[in-house]
């Protein structure tokens, strides 16, 4: 028997017994807004290792319960509605009786639909938080350099028009999981079969999964001549920043979700972004629009990608990023966000 078997009924149990009001269970991503958390909602913070539920924050309150879900979210390439693992999963371990307020990352009014039928079925609401969705290593690295990356990213001269560095990763579509969904009556994906509900998927089940495109492909599609592209497994901090201060914008395709990492990071450092167009922007009052190109299709690109070099806004950009950040994306500022949203949805 693994190590997992055990620990999951163990992860229930503490769940179960130990989550009293004003207590939050965070699991590892929310690793640098935990002393905000505590600030702002005044809980205890138990540690990651006994968060019940991967990649999201449980926080139990007098008045209700705050969710927030960091997973990525699904596309609507195929007219697929909102994978509800997470929520179903915390229903199944809590069996709430008090309101719940449900943070998302990402949201799309077409599919997030069904998220928010489950919450009105168990007296809930759906809210979009800002993203923190760095990898740790990268998120530290940034943060302790930031002013010396800023600064080049800004004075360095320009190689390139575009750049990207990255591994070759497919974008798929995961099919539903076929007995988590039809037991719940809601849409439960294969990855949040094996990785929240901890089922076994079988192969034939993984050979439903559909490859979209990869991620050479959305590179080809775009036709560049002043570009530089690295398929990679991995490069080293110092080596990317140096590449991609040298360009005016860095490419971002989607991988497993449907807006990377390095879309949060080019924020962080002032770098426009360059992506496909997908299901979900970045919550109100940011755009994607606002932090670089997204483009729906190869017309749209050019259109969009003439008219920045034309009027060189690489500048305008740099900018409005840098500010965007440090008006919204700062730990203190995500927390404070969180809890005033939820604040106005208990009262």
């Amino acid at each position: 028997m693994t190590r997992k078997f055990f620990l999951q009924p163990y992860k229930s149990f503490l769940f179960k017994f130990l989550n009293q009001e004003n207590t939050a269970f965070l699991s590892k991503p929310f690793y640098y807004v935990r002393d905000e958390i505590f600030k702002y909602f005044n809980c205890h913070l138990f540690p990651e290792s006994l968060a019940p539920i991967e990649k999201t924050g449980i926080i139990n309150i007098p008045q209700g319960y705050v969710i927030i879900d960091l997973h990525a979210g699904i596309r609507d390439d195929e007219n697929i509605n909102e994978y509800t693992g997470v929520l179903l999963k915390f229903l199944t371990l809590a069996k709430p009786t008090k309101k719940i307020v449900f943070f998302r990352m990402n949201y799309s009014p077409k599919t997030s639909v069904t998220l928010k039928k489950l919450l009105h079925k168990n007296n809930g609401v759906l809210r979009q938080c800002f993203p923190w969705s760095y990898y740790q290593k990268s998120y530290d690295f940034f943060l302790k350099n930031k002013a010396l990356m800023r600064r080049r990213i800004a004075t360095t001269p320009k190689k390139w028009g575009v750049v990207f560095f990255g591994r070759e990763e497919n974008y798929y579509s995961y099919p539903p999981h076929a007995q988590l969904s039809n037991k719940f009556g809601f849409p439960v994906s294969l990855i949040e079969a094996e990785r929240i509900f901890h089922q076994k998927v079988s192969l034939e089940e993984w050979k439903r999964t559909h490859v979209l495109k990869n991620r050479r492909q959305f590179w080809n599609e775009l036709r560049l001549d002043k570009s530089k592209n690295i398929f990679s497994s991995s490069i080293s901090f110092s080596s990317y920043i140096e590449k991609i201060s040298q360009a005016k914008l860095n490419f971002c395709p989607p991988g497993v979700g449907q807006i990377i990492h390095k879309v949060y990071e080019d924020i962080f450092i002032g770098l426009p972004s360059l992506l496909p167009k997908g299901s979900y922007d970045l919550p109100f009052p940011i755009s994607l629009d606002d932090v670089g190109i997204c483009y729906k299709d190869y017309g749209d690109f050019k259109k969009k990608y003439f008219d920045f070099v034309k009027n060189d806004r690489f500048k305008e950009f740099h900018n409005r990023c840098i500010s965007i950040f440090e008006k919204y994306l700062t730990p203190e500022k995500i927390a404070k966000d969180i809890f005033h949203k939820t604040r106005k949805a208990l009262y």
